[in-house]
């Protein structure tokens, strides 16, 4: 590897500049080798700036920091070795983590157009990553990175979702709300599911959204709620996976969605009244609310989430379901979840993952969620 890097004069100097940065004690412990390779990856994206050796140096505690980053490997290695730059800002960020969430949250009401929003957005949200995984290395096991990448999302998808009811009402007007015009995002609201829903997001999880509007009306400009809001989520969802020189936000997954991968994308109020009531559709069985166990109201109009919920909750009890069949339900499930993990294994691997095995923890989920139906 350093024979690579000596080829050249510029490779020659990143070598020297690494050797003068890993040349501290507390650097040579268990993984700093497996961490070299992208050492000398980060150092030839450095090139000659200067102002980053400068601040390394400045910090000593940054170096095995980062090499524990690199050592681990996977997406946060690649991003700062792509992105050394986040250093600058993760420094002047400070260690106040209301910081970042205050800049996702500024940056909807700043940008000028969406390519500057996307662009914001998605240096903010990858420095908001590279803090939580200093909680992450250094923290006892008690999942506190956990929260933290839920508060994450949360202050993202509040960003997405902001910035798109201020697009959409300039291009398509205003909607009437209890016949006003009113101000802000209003008659409409995005609620997380899944490990968002329960804030147990993971490095890498992906979205589980649902929307809703309350009712039916026009905007100021004579077109339908139902058109409004339906294009209001399909721009949050562009947002959140538009593809720039940071990489993606999120993938969304619209598995757990009530109306299914290919129904409506927005159901009204009514809609999901409808769809849950007792008898109305014989789509809607107890796994379903499973999945809404972990439903909570995430941005937009938080009186609409929680009249969602209600809903969800009085319909549910309307079924007056026995203990021994919300069981048998919820086993049964299961026992598909595990089958279908087990085909997905790939050719001469006996393996399933781990929360998939007797005693995993997809198994004790689903426990609880028993228990709370």
């Amino acid at each position: 590897l350093f024979a690579r890097m000596m080829e050249t004069r510029l490779g020659e100097r990143c070598v020297f500049k690494l050797a003068k940065l890993l040349g501290r004690a507390e650097v040579y412990r268990a993984g700093t080798l497996a961490a070299l390779p992208r050492w000398l990856d980060f150092i030839e994206q450095i090139g000659t700036r200067n102002a980053l050796y400068t601040l390394i140096e400045a910090h000593p505690p940054i170096v095995p920091w980062v090499s524990h980053i690199f050592a681990e490997g996977g997406r946060h290695a690649e991003m700062l070795i792509r992105h050394p730059e986040y250093l600058e800002s993760f420094f002047a960020l400070g260690d106040d983590w209301r910081n970042i969430l205050g800049r996702l949250g500024d940056i909807a009401t700043r940008a000028r157009d969406e390519e500057e929003f996307l662009l914001e957005l998605q240096g903010a949200q990858a420095q908001g990553l590279i803090r939580t995984l200093t909680v992450y290395l250094n923290e006892e096991g008690d999942g506190a990175h956990h929260a933290l990448l839920s508060d994450l999302a949360d202050a993202t998808v509040r960003a997405c979702c902001d910035f798109a009811w201020r697009l959409l009402c300039e291009r398509l007007g205003v909607p009437s709300s209890h016949g006003r015009i009113g101000v802000g995002v209003q008659g409409f609201c995005v609620l997380a599911m899944g490990k968002l829903g329960s804030r147990e997001m993971r490095f890498g999880s992906d979205l589980d959204l649902v929307f809703v509007y309350r009712e039916e009306g026009t905007t100021s400009r004579g077109r339908s709620h139902n058109e409004f809001y339906t294009k209001l989520a399909q721009k949050i969802g562009t947002l959140l996976t538009a593809p720039t020189q940071f990489g993606r936000l999120y993938v969304l997954d619209h598995r757990l969605r009530p109306f299914g991968n290919k129904g409506v994308l927005v159901p009204s109020l009514s809609a999901y009244r409808t769809y849950l009531t007792p008898g109305a559709s014989a789509g809607v069985d107890v796994w379903n609310y499973q999945a809404f166990t972990r439903i909570r109201p995430l941005a937009g109009e938080e009186a609409l989430g929680r009249d969602l919920i209600a809903a969800i909750a009085e319909t549910w009890q309307q079924r007056a379901l026995p203990t021994g069949e919300i069981a048998r339900q919820v086993w049964q499930m299961l026992g598909r979840l595990v089958e279908q993990a087990a085909g997905e294994r790939r050719p001469n691997d006996p393996f399933v993952p781990l929360k998939f095995a007797t005693g995993g923890l997809i198994g004790y989920e689903f426990l609880v969620q028993a228990h709370f139906l």
